[in-house]
C-alpha cells in the first residue's frame, strides 16, 4: 500500500482525488462527476489516464524488486 500512495502522490492533485474516489471509496463515475460537477466523460477520461501513469509507475517498481 506504500508503494501505491507514492505513486498516487505523483499523479496532480485532480487525478489522485477521482483515483481514490473511484477505487478506494468505491464510487462511481456517476456519483463522482455529480460531487464534482464534472461529465462522466471528464471523469472516466482523467481515470483513464491515471489508471495508465500509476501502472507505469507501479510497473517500474516490479522491475526494481525483480
Amino acid at each position: 500500500m506504500r508503494k501505491l500512495r507514492e505513486a498516487l502522490s505523483r499523479l496532480s492533485p485532480r487525478q489522485a482525488e477521482i483515483f481514490t474516489l473511484r477505487y478506494l471509496e468505491g464510487l462511481g463515475n456517476l456519483e463522482i462527476s455529480r460531487m464534482l460537477g464534472s461529465s462522466q466523460t471528464s471523469i472516466a477520461v482523467i481515470l483513464h489516464r491515471a489508471r495508465h501513469r500509476l501502472q507505469k509507475e507501479l510497473g517500474s517498481l516490479q522491475g526494481e524488486l525483480s
